[in-house]
């Protein structure tokens, strides 16, 4: 599987995987369920405030969710 690295408009880093998976390496995914906002966190959040998981232990964000998230919150 190939990859490739890009910036998006904000600056992040974006990795590319050859299957089309997009992941912003900015935030973060725990396994708290429902919104968005309740799972994806920014890099400078360690630790879940709800289940207590890792940064370091969980998956980076998909981009395409980092963005839908972002514009909930605006």
């Amino acid at each position: 599987m190939s990859l490739t690295y890009s910036f998006n408009n904000r600056g992040e880093v974006l990795e590319h995987f050859s299957d089309g998976i997009t992941l912003n390496f900015s935030y973060w995914e725990c396994s708290c369920p429902g919104e968005l906002t309740n799972w994806i966190h920014h890099v400078a959040i360690q630790e879940c405030p709800r289940c207590n998981e890792l940064k370091e232990e969980r998956p980076n964000a998909y981009a395409e969710e980092v963005e839908m998230m972002l514009e909930e919150i605006a």
